[in-house]
């Protein structure tokens, strides 16, 4: 099955069951694998859904990045998730934000999923130190 077969039936029913705001979707960065999220964004345009890649200020932006605005958002490589843009653990904070505020988060890896946190230097993502957050009750 081709990368762009595996994707359309999936983002088909995710997006149709999940999406409120306009079938649109985020993607987050740092994008993982450019092919994998090619394939998403052809997928989707075949069943009408529009895709918007986030910038990182923008993931970490309330009133950008919430279900409201995005039913789906999907994270392509999980293994790297975005984890600081600004202030430690910001985006880490905003993802978490995102899916208790009913968003639906897709993410796809190889790996370990969450194991390699990233901080953007202003100019790319950089993989940092995994950090120790405690969890909430």
């Amino acid at each position: 099955m081709t990368e762009r077969r595996f994707w359309l039936p999936l983002l088909a029913l995710v997006g149709l069951c999940r999406l409120s705001a306009g079938l649109e979707l985020a993607l987050i960065p740092p994008v993982g694998d450019e092919r994998v999220a090619a394939a998403i964004r052809s997928a989707a345009a075949e069943v009408g859904i529009s895709v918007a890649t986030l910038e990182p200020a923008q993931v970490i932006d309330p009133a950008r990045f919430s279900a409201a605005v995005y039913g789906l958002a999907v994270l392509v490589g999980g293994e790297r998730y975005p984890d600081t843009v600004i202030e430690e653990g910001d985006a880490a904070a905003a993802l978490e934000r995102y899916v208790e505020g009913g968003g639906a988060l897709l993410v796809t890896g190889a790996g370990p999923v969450f194991s390699r946190p990233q901080r953007w230097s202003g100019s790319e993502w950089r993989t940092s130190p995994a950090p120790v957050r405690r969890a909430h009750p």
